[in-house]
């Protein structure tokens, strides 16, 4: 399978952002905050996501562009595991990474820290799918 961060898997609709903020779970796993909801979107990819970086913290558009960049390259390298968790729920996971620290991170952190995030989200989602079979016993 390809490795690509498709225009469509961002997460652009103003509405779907509002309520993912309004409605959507999170968790930190430094130096991020995610944010995730289950939702029926009609979208070509089983996840959409918003990557976002403070301006507060980092007052430089180009520190804030570089920091978007490796968490989106790190991203659609390991998007995988947790793109097989969705696709077995037949819905569609819309989530957001907020970038939380007030120093720039090395991209060897980042990538280690959105692996573990990815992590958490799949198996938050495949407990979630067990739950659901043993409900429907």
């Amino acid at each position: 399978m390809q490795s690509t961060f498709n225009k469509t898997e961002k997460l652009s609709s103003k509405k779907a952002t509002e309520f993912l903020f309004a409605n959507g779970k999170s968790f930190s796993e430094f130096p991020f905050r995610v944010i995730h909801i289950l939702n029926d979107v009609e979208t070509k990819f089983p996840a959409q996501i918003l990557i976002t970086v403070p301006k507060k913290k980092f007052k430089k558009a180009v520190d804030r562009n570089r920091i978007k960049r490796q968490i989106s390259a790190a991203y659609r390298l390991n998007k995988f595991e947790l793109y097989s968790y969705i696709k077995k729920l037949d819905k569609k996971l819309t989530f957001a990474i907020i970038y939380t620290s007030t120093k720039e991170e090395s991209y060897a952190q980042i990538s280690d820290k959105i692996i573990l995030s990815l992590q958490r989200l799949a198996k938050m989602y495949k407990q979630k799918d067990e739950l659901d079979i043993d409900t429907d016993n």
